[in-house]
């Protein structure tokens, strides 16, 4: 199918200002790169690549004067400059790169044919109208031709091996336009996927929860892997391909991590885009899934690195049963159990993501949700309503991810029943979340209930040494709180007085 391409570039007076500032300098100047690739398509833009011939820094340093902004350094060994122009410019951001041997060179050096086209700045500024033709582009490599097409093709065949991050930005490119990536370059991707590692990890960082950002990101992952690149990534992913589960899932380790991707961006596209034809998942299924007014704000608000809770909320999907691997376990009987496998993937996600440089809100938000992806389906037995008691536990314990780990949970569960899923579980399931989600939601539950009495009360009043056994008694103690049974210090310290007649 094939793209649809304005024959006129939309160009503002900012710009247009911004090129005659540019031109007056007396360098030679090009707009580069993806502002023409996006325009070309009908995608508006505030970011703009500039390439000159020279005095890089000089034109940054000019450009922020005459704009009111700020001109920062981004790379002074590769002489790269960013200029972020003042609110009358509209805060726009502009890369300026030099071409010291001319466009050509600049534009055989780019990644991608699409990304490698440039309009000269001087047309720009001598421009009375704010539209530019599609003939004033300069475009050696086809890549007007390539973006008609859907296609994402290398301008170079050194292009990945001289900037490995490439590997991985043809994959977040393609998803972003839906473009078709060409045989050649998937060969070239396979083929080079062990340098993927060589960049910097926040680079790829940036790629990778760019790529997971998109509304059909399972699909990219599962691209990403055949390329190689998902397990370079991510090692710990490749142990899971082909291990089996027990009869309660569908699909081995892998197939459900990638699944559950999937079904969260379906969830999502039904309670945050509110678009229920664009999901798999059956009307019968997609009407019962629980949601509440306000979950386009949670799920849109900045979780880490720039990203959002939804976009975490699928890293963590696709982490949650990482370590089901390493902790599986098949009885006489032939069960197959997973002990402990939540608190260890929840370790694991640490680790991959301190890996890949992400922030340590993003870190702990995700690592978090891993840890307690099986607790919804844990407070309440065979479909019978929570008690407020376990609900309030819940979100005690949860705090700020008892939301999005609701979500995680009915993910999970979409992936592990796949095609075998009865319409009459999953509205029993449903029901027993909403329960959780609107009790939690119409409550204000504080985060921790004081305790009445610490270890040391403990060891005074019963004699006792230092050990778990501390612990115990302050868990039955807070549980008694909960209850009701005990109000203040000098009712727990005569609770915990029968522990030691019942030889605790």
């Amino acid at each position: 199918m094939s793209q649809k391409i304005l024959q006129h570039i939309s160009l503002t007076d900012e710009l247009i200002n911004i090129s005659r500032i540019i031109s007056n300098s007396g360098v030679s100047s090009y707009i580069v790169g993806g502002f023409i690739r996006d325009s070309l398509i009908g995608i508006k833009t505030v970011d703009i690549d500039i390439a000159v011939n020279n005095k890089v820094s000089e034109i940054g340093t000019l450009l922020a004067k005459k704009t009111n902004g700020k001109c920062i350094p981004l790379d002074k060994k590769r002489n790269i400059y960013r200029v972020i122009t003042g609110t009358l410019y509209s805060n726009i951001q502009i890369d300026i790169v030099e071409a010291a041997t001319g466009i050509k060179d600049d534009l055989m050096n780019r990644d991608f044919t699409i990304n490698s086209m440039a309009i000269n700045m001087s047309d720009v500024a001598k421009m009375s109208k704010t539209v530019i033709s599609i003939k004033n582009i300069i475009d050696p490599h086809n890549g007007i031709k390539d973006l008609e097409s859907n296609k994402l093709r290398l301008t170079s065949p050194n292009s990945l091996r001289e900037d490995p991050v490439r590997l991985i930005r043809a994959i977040r490119i393609s998803s972003q336009l839906n473009l078709e990536i060409s045989s050649t370059l998937k060969d070239a991707i396979f083929e080079q996927s062990h340098l993927i590692n060589k960049p910097a990890r926040e680079r790829i960082r940036a790629e990778f929860l760019n790529i997971l950002k998109q509304k059909n990101s399972s699909k990219w992952l599962r691209e990403m892997d055949s390329l190689g690149l998902l397990t370079q990534i991510i090692p710990e992913i490749e142990h899971a391909k082909g291990v089996s589960q027990s009869k309660e899932h569908y699909w081995d380790v892998f197939n459900h991590l990638i699944e559950s991707v999937n079904k969260i961006e379906e969830i999502f596209e039904y309670c945050l885009s509110k678009n229920p034809q664009n999901t798999t998942i059956g009307s019968q299924f997609i009407s019962q899934i629980p949601t509440y007014s306000d979950i386009d704000r949670h799920f849109n608000s900045i979780a880490g690195n720039g990203h959002t809770r939804a976009t975490a909320s699928k890293l963590a999907c696709l982490l949650h049963d990482i370590s089901k691997p390493e902790t599986k376990t098949i009885e006489e009987t032939g069960k197959i159990r997973f002990l402990k496998h939540a608190e260890k993937g929840a370790k694991i996600s640490e680790i991959i993501l301190k890996n890949l440089k992400c922030s340590n809100s993003l870190i702990n938000i995700v690592s978090n949700q891993v840890l307690y992806h099986l607790r919804p389906g844990q407070i309440s037995q065979k479909s019978e309503m929570p008690s407020e008691k376990a609900i309030n536990k819940y979100y005690r314990d949860l705090g700020t991810v008892a939301i999005d780990t609701l979500y995680l949970n009915m993910a999970d569960y979409l992936a592990a029943k796949g095609p075998l899923l009865e319409q009459s579980d999953w509205e029993k399931y449903c029901l027993v979340i909403n329960d959780i989600l609107k009790n939690g939601l119409n409550k204000n539950i504080p985060d921790k209930i004081p305790n009445l009495i610490s270890g040391q009360d403990i060891m005074n009043r019963l004699n006792l040494n230092p050990g778990p056994l501390i612990g115990n008694i302050l868990t039955k103690v807070q549980d008694a709180q909960e209850d009701g049974i005990i109000k203040n210090k000098e009712e727990a310290l005569k609770y915990i007085e029968k522990f030691t007649s019942l030889g605790e």
